[in-house]
């Protein structure tokens, strides 16, 4: 059996999680400090799963679809948003480190750990916490439309 059917449902619910749970960190200190560095381990886990899934996807369509058919390209138009959602969450967990680092640790010299710096960090990741949102739709939804049909 594939094992994209598996890791995609993961993968879904973890982005959500991850991206709702950086948003809240941003916006919310106690939130931030409630999450303190788990927020940057799951986002660890969330792309590592991301990418499993990705591959996994990969597999799928290279060993099981044919190549002329209707539904190979809503296959191929799903593996598209899927490789813009891997790169995306890439993205992400850096910019969620990065704000772990400035907003939650004294690690570092101290004019990296200014105020503005957390929030334009904070800012960026809160913007790509929603891009990751409106992919993990889309990709689901192309997905979707693939196996089912449009």
């Amino acid at each position: 059996m594939p094992l994209h059917p598996l890791l995609v449902h993961f993968a879904v619910v973890f982005v959500i999680l991850a991206a709702l749970g950086q948003i809240g960190a941003v916006l919310v200190p106690r939130v931030r400090h409630w999450l303190g560095w788990v927020q940057p381990a799951f986002s660890a886990v969330t792309s590592l799963t991301v990418l499993l899934t990705a591959r996994a996807g990969d597999e799928l369509l290279s060993t099981h679809l044919g190549h002329a058919d209707q539904d190979h390209q809503a296959a191929l138009t799903h593996a598209g948003w899927g490789e813009t959602l891997t790169a995306w969450v890439l993205v992400f967990l850096v910019l969620v480190v990065a704000f772990w680092l400035v907003a939650s640790t004294k690690i570092g010299p101290e004019r990296l750990r200014h105020p503005v710096v957390k929030w334009v960090i904070g800012g960026l990741s809160v913007a790509v916490s929603a891009v990751l949102l409106f992919l993990v739709f889309m990709t689901g939804d192309t997905g979707a439309a693939s196996v089912w049909g449009q």
